[in-house]
């Protein structure tokens, strides 16, 4: 048997500073927390017999901001942002585990539209860092690439 509360919220603002311009920032929040396990643990009556639970507690926080810019040509600049965090707790019968994972993506992409083709032209950056609390372990990673794509027989509009 399992005990849940949750909350998420996901709100988002889309701004047009001109008719070439948008401008959408968005934040994603979700907050909970889980217990289950032995049904005389839950409800505070716990004995010899009846030990086993589980607890987890979980916040995720998104924040993404994207700015998509048209030149005279009508072809788009793209930049993308997005930045989380992920804290979780969960505690077992002699087990606790907890860490916070970071994570962020950066994209820039210019799409050429011609008569019969598109071209794609774009580079990215990725950014990871897990911390698990209560000890010294760090682990991160960062990952940065370009790339182009020439897509053939096909236009692509945004």
């Amino acid at each position: 048997m399992s005990k849940s509360n949750e909350l998420t919220l996901h709100p988002k603002l889309f701004i047009y500073p001109n008719e070439s311009t948008t401008i959408t920032i968005g934040n994603s929040l979700t907050s909970a927390k889980r217990s289950g396990g032995d049904i005389y643990v839950i409800k505070n009556i716990a004995d010899v017999s009846h030990q086993y639970f589980e607890k987890n507690k979980t916040l995720r926080n998104i924040s993404t901001l994207e700015l998509d810019k048209k030149n005279s040509w009508q072809q788009p600049l793209l930049a993308k942002q997005s930045f989380s965090v992920f804290d979780r707790t969960i505690t077992i019968p002699a087990y606790k585990f907890a860490g916070v994972d970071y994570n962020s993506y950066t994209d820039l992409s210019y799409i050429i539209n011609g008569n019969r083709h598109s071209f794609v032209l774009g580079g990215n950056f990725i950014y990871n860092k897990f911390n698990k609390k209560e000890s010294s372990n760090r682990d991160g990673t960062t990952t940065t690439g370009v790339y182009a794509d020439n897509i053939h027989g096909m236009l692509l509009t945004r």
